[in-house]
C-alpha cells in the first residue's frame, strides 16, 4: 500500500495547537462558566479540525484499500 497520500494528508493538516488549548480540560461548559470565550472558540475549532482530519484520512484509507483489490 502506498502511504504517500496518507503522509500528504497528515502534513496538510499539521498545525501548531496552542498549549492553553492542548492542556486545557477541553470542557466547553466549564470554559463558558469561567468567561473564557477565546478558549471556547479554540476548543471548538480544535475539535472541528480533528474531525476533518479523521474524515479525510478515513476517505484516503478506504480509497487505498479498495484500489488494491
Amino acid at each position: 500500500m502506498d502511504l504517500y497520500p496518507i503522509q500528504k494528508c497528515i502534513n496538510l493538516y499539521n498545525i501548531k495547537i496552542p498549549d492553553y488549548v492542548k492542556y486545557s480540560d477541553s470542557n466547553i461548559s466549564k470554559s463558558i462558566d469561567n468567561g473564557d470565550t477565546n478558549l471556547v472558540k479554540s476548543i471548538i475549532a480544535y475539535r472541528n479540525h480533528l474531525k476533518k482530519i479523521e474524515d479525510d484520512l478515513d476517505g484516503i484509507i478506504n480509497h487505498l484499500k479498495y484500489k488494491d483489490t
